[in-house]
């Protein structure tokens, strides 16, 4: 099935050969193979990003693949840079390595802690709750108008940053600040060229 899905990939017909992994991977996630050639029909299709998460995924398990899997990563990186910039790039690059550590790590992640019965604890913290809803979303409404969507992937960033550091994930931290600098720094720029009147 795998390899009817490469002839598909290489006969020009990826849309094909997505059907076919899709059903391989639902019962081997990690089958390296299978792994590079979705990314290969992505890649075809023009999902460079979706294809750049499969290589990796592949690259993480072992086999003999692994100059061609590394050459697919390459290949979808060049398409990224000349479908946006080269900051974008290490920006999305950063979200998957952050995303692929969590997935990792998110049994290690600490559970809620129990809360109190009282129902003036809970009117207290419904208030509290409130204030800090409204002094945040007074900070926010200026850089959500700027950022658009990218104001939601920072605020996600701000609170797996702070996670990060209580579980000692460091290098999910550092990822995790150095997308967080990208963003505001794009923020910095794009408040720059448009102004406030």
């Amino acid at each position: 099935m795998i390899e009817q899905a490469r002839s598909s990939v290489l006969m020009g017909q990826p849309e094909d050969a997505l059907e076919a992994l899709t059903e391989v991977l639902k019962y081997n996630k990690g089958h390296t193979y299978a792994l590079m050639v979705k990314g290969d029909a992505l890649y075809f299709t023009g999902s460079f990003e979706h294809a750049l998460i499969h290589y990796y995924r592949a690259l993480r398990r072992p086999g003999q693949y692994i100059d061609k899997i590394k050459f697919g990563i390459k290949r979808a990186l060049r398409a990224i840079d000349y479908a946006v910039d080269i900051e974008m790039t290490h920006f999305i690059v950063g979200l998957m390595w952050i995303f692929g550590a969590m997935q990792e790590y998110v049994g290690r992640l600490p559970k809620p802690a129990p809360r109190s019965n009282s129902q003036h604890s809970i009117k207290t913290r419904k208030l509290e709750k409130k204030k800090a809803e409204r002094v945040t979303k007074m900070k926010n409404t200026k850089s959500k108008k700027i950022l658009g969507p990218l104001f939601d992937d920072l605020i996600f960033l701000k609170q797996l940053d702070g996670k990060a550091k209580e579980q000692g994930l460091d290098r999910v931290a550092e990822e995790a600040e150095s997308s967080i600098r990208f963003i505001r720094e794009k923020e910095k720029f794009w408040r720059q060229q448009a102004p406030s009147k």
